[in-house]
């Protein structure tokens, strides 16, 4: 998997400092007038509010990404606002030979697990590469392959929706493909273009302080139950707790979760 940013906006924090200062009636005229340390009290000032549409002036994000499988980028193109998309097309590239490859999840990971996938894929392959030969057209035959064949993808996203992705896409409700991306993402941000720009992509709950996944059809988060786990075994009160049902919080862990002293 490959992840490179090729195209980048000039100044996004002073472009944010600029969108906040005009909500206040204060238009900028010369960006240059802005210092480095005033975008940066803005942008610390927009991670304590949910009234951050000024992200939106952080500008886009363009980004190639290589090596990853149809079943992500199936997921990726769910995104509609602030996005647009340039997919590798197998009705014109052949998966053939060492243009095929293909991804497992974290799940396949004993060695017969691995034999039986590996077999799944070379029988998918071999069955596609027949049907080309037979005269079968790339746009019919692709049907043959599996969704975990690798692909390329051209993606373009504004700030507010990179920030969104992330706070989804990086908590464990997500698919291992999903996380990786994202991590490669803030990895070129903060090389490329600004540190700061990069520590806004986060999961939702470093954002709010707790898991925002408890409906029934959630996945439990292992990392939420390990957390609460210690609060409780280090609690005093563990012994007379009255909070016994699955996924309710006592006050101690609820300041926990807030991050509250």
């Amino acid at each position: 998997m490959k992840v490179t940013l090729i195209s980048w906006p000039n100044n996004p924090l002073k472009a944010i400092h600029c969108a906040v200062e005009n909500m206040n009636g204060n238009m900028i005229h010369d960006m240059n007038s802005i210092t480095k340390d005033e975008a940066l009290v803005t942008l610390k000032e927009l991670k304590k509010t949910k009234l951050n549409g000024a992200l939106e002036f952080g500008g886009d994000y363009i980004f190639q990404i290589e090596g990853v499988p149809r079943a992500f980028t199936h997921q990726i193109v769910r995104n509609r606002v602030g996005a647009s998309y340039s997919q590798e097309s197998m009705r014109f590239a052949a998966k053939t030979g060492e243009n095929f490859s293909y991804s497992t999840g974290s799940s396949v990971n004993d060695e017969e697990q691995k034999r039986a996938f590996e077999r799944a894929m070379k029988d998918a392959q071999f069955n596609y590469e027949n049907l080309l030969n037979m005269g079968v057209e790339n746009q019919d035959a692709r049907g043959a392959l599996p969704i975990n064949t690798n692909t390329k993808i051209g993606v373009r996203f504004n700030l507010m929706t990179l920030v969104k992705i992330a706070e989804v896409r990086l908590c464990h409700q997500s698919q291992g493909h999903w996380r990786e991306v994202v991590e490669e993402m803030k990895r070129e941000i903060g090389e490329k273009v600004n540190p700061e720009i990069a520590s806004l992509l986060v999961k939702i709950c470093d954002r709010t302080g707790k898991c925002e996944f408890k409906s029934l059809f959630d996945r439990e988060c292992f990392i939420e139950k390990q957390l609460v786990k210690d609060v409780c075994d280090n609690c005093g009160e563990k012994d007379i707790c009255l909070v016994k049902a699955e996924g309710d919080y006592c006050n101690a862990i609820q300041k926990f979760m807030l991050k509250e002293e």
